[in-house]
């Protein structure tokens, strides 16, 4: 196994005894089946997204100057749980063959698109199962992000509206709806119903053409 670990630390100093606290560590592993794994743990309460993207950028820029000849999956994780997407912009991927470092969409082939409207603007990703799994499948991950919160009706009759739109490209479909600066996804908080205690959410099946909530069938196209 090949490891490489740097450590910031803070060290404070009481009577003859010194304590350290560990702030974040950065391991560089080998793992099991060839690949190359970095991990970003943090302790404690970790720093914004945007300092946790640079700390992992550069990590991952200094693995590469260790081994480039391979693939190297760069992860984040607060002690031993991976962060979620309003903790940092996510994992990162640097594609030996090309040389590049990637996203993770980028590097499994996400189609993703924006748009702007009235009220929200809408992030749509054309999503599919990773390499190696069958029956492959591709759906659509489709989010509308208001700048303010809207009442749980209007939010609920924009996600069916948008799920009725993209119905015909053929496709099953998540419809998620939040709040937050459209440019900045970190802050992207999804909206939860305070009726039932649930995220407010559209699922569109292709194959019986029905849009639902949780299991409630909300439309049913022709």
């Amino acid at each position: 196994m090949l490891t490489m670990t740097m450590t910031m630390t803070m060290t404070m100093t009481m009577t003859a005894t010194a304590q350290v606290q560990k702030f974040f560590e950065v391991t560089f592993n080998k793992v099991s089946n060839g690949g190359l794994v970095l991990d970003v743990a943090f302790f404690g309460q970790p720093p914004p997204p945007a300092t946790v993207d640079k700390i992992l950028r550069s990590a991952l820029d200094s693995a590469i100057l260790v081994n480039s000849s391979n693939d190297i999956l760069a992860m984040a994780f607060v002690g031993d749980e991976a962060m979620n997407e309003n903790q940092y912009f996510g994992e990162l991927v640097y594609k030996a063959a090309d040389k590049r470092v990637l996203t993770w969409d980028e590097y499994n082939g996400v189609k993703k698109s924006g748009q702007d409207t009235e009220k929200y603007y809408i992030e749509t990703k054309e999503d599919k199962t990773l390499e190696g799994i069958t029956p492959a499948k591709r759906w659509l991950d489709i989010t509308l992000v208001y700048s303010t919160t809207p009442s749980i009706q209007d939010a609920y009759d924009a996600a069916v509206t948008e799920a009725t739109k993209a119905s015909s490209k053929g496709l099953d479909e998540n419809v998620y709806v939040s709040v937050g600066d459209k440019n900045t996804p970190t802050s992207w908080m999804q909206l939860e119903d305070s009726n039932t205690g649930k995220y407010v959410f559209i699922e569109y099946k292709s194959d019986d053409k029905t849009i639902s909530s949780h299991g409630k069938i909300l439309k049913q196209l022709k």
